[in-house]
């Protein structure tokens, strides 16, 4: 699927240069992911709340009941003026909605609630092998991540890192399937960053002496 690896002269500068950034210095030569790319994630309006994931609930002027919540094994807010509060299996709105209604006819006179999503559960990338911090890696709800990008995320690799041969495994309607990677090519600009999907799993390999 992807070509040969760079031979050109000319780009082996380039190229030289943007590895040592991946490999030693903190990867700050690649940027984190940009806020407002929906991309192949769900959308924050039609998406339905389940264990694990974090929403940030702002009660105007009530400081000390807003924060960021997480939504508990059984599938609950845990509150400290509501304590267990139903979440999951709702959207961002009509949790909004339940929590002001309630808030309205126990506690508040004319509470104003805002709720959004912070993580999503199923918002993650897994990177193995050769990268200085391997493990799940999350992706911020509603946007989206490259493969780069999560390089970096992983703090980038490691000296023994096979850099042109990264595996990127995805489940697709139940199908597994693996794509080799060149990313040298990528970091020369011959080739597109890879765009990633939740719950793609990325391994890097050790060289082979």
């Amino acid at each position: 699927m992807y070509p040969r690896p760079v031979k050109s002269v000319k780009n082996s500068g380039r190229v030289l240069a943007a590895l040592l950034i991946l490999i030693g210095c903190g990867c700050s030569g690649v940027k984190a992911p940009a806020g407002g790319n929906s991309s192949d994630l769900a959308g924050t309006k039609d998406y339905r709340l389940q264990s694990g994931d974090q929403v940030d609930l702002q009660i105007y002027r009530e400081p000390q009941l807003s924060g960021i919540f997480r939504v508990d094994g059984s599938g609950a807010l845990r509150h400290p003026l509501l304590g267990t509060f139903p979440a999951a299996g709702l959207s961002a709105g009509e949790l909004e909605q339940g929590l002001t209604e309630t808030l309205s006819e126990k506690y508040l006179v004319n509470p104003k609630v805002m709720v959004s999503i912070v993580s999503a559960q199923s918002s993650h990338v897994v990177i193995l092998g050769e990268v200085k911090t391997p493990g799940v890696h999350p992706v911020p709800f509603g946007e989206s991540i490259t493969l780069l990008q999560a390089i970096a995320q992983a703090g980038g690799f490691t000296p023994l890192a096979r850099v042109n041969s990264v595996t990127v495994t995805r489940t697709v309607d139940g199908k597994e399937t693996s794509i080799r990677v060149r990313v040298s090519r990528m970091i020369a600009g011959e080739e597109p960053d890879m765009p990633l999907k939740p719950n793609d799993v990325i391994m890097v390999p050790q060289i082979i002496f």
